[in-house]
């Protein structure tokens, strides 16, 4: 019975999450008048998703998992406010991410039914103010994209995983030496 548990543990340490081992982000549902931001990370970061409802209440998930928040109500009124100024989101222009930021991963938005393209490739003052709002409200959550790194154990973590931290290492004894010894007499 013990070398069955310790096995499924095993398992479960070296395979870990399969979201955060293959930039999968974990669902969340989207309740009625509510507006989400996915980011799908790509082959060497996670992605993240977060809920955000017209009170500024959201839930987010990531590589470290699922949290919950409340974003600054002047944030909350201008995201609504700029989702509400590009509506329809399906109709938004899209351009190519070829001559963007090399760094940048897509985002999209969903609300009422639409979907945006990447808002991070876009060039129209509509998307371009959706982009600002989308990354202000990650920073405000500490939501992050995390880099996958291929050999690390992932544990589980409400839909997330976080690598497991490195070993940490002692620093070597320091000498003692006897009182005044180096202090110049003073």
């Amino acid at each position: 019975m013990k070398a069955h548990i310790w096995s499924a543990l095993v398992v479960s340490l070296v395979v870990g999450s399969p979201a955060a081992a293959h930039g999968q982000v974990a669902a969340l549902p989207l309740p009625a008048g509510a507006a989400m931001i996915l980011n799908t990370g790509d082959s060497a970061t996670t992605g993240y998703r977060i809920v955000v409802l017209p009170s500024g209440v959201t839930t987010s998930v990531d590589a470290t998992g699922v949290a919950h928040g409340q974003l600054p109500q002047a944030l909350a009124d201008r995201f609504f406010r700029d989702l509400s100024a590009a509506m329809p989101l399906s109709q938004l222009p899209s351009s190519s991410c070829a001559n963007a930021a090399a760094m940048t991963l897509p985002t999209f938005l969903t609300v009422s039914g639409q979907r945006s393209s990447n808002i991070d490739c876009g060039s129209d003052p509509k998307t371009s103010a959706l982009s600002w709002d989308a990354q202000a409200i990650a920073r405000a959550l500490y939501v992050s994209n995390y880099r996958v790194m291929p050999g690390r154990i992932y544990f589980q973590s409400n839909g997330g995983g976080l690598p497991a931290p490195a070993p940490v290492q002692q620093p070597p004894s320091m000498p003692t030496y006897p009182s005044g010894y180096g202090t110049m007499g003073y």
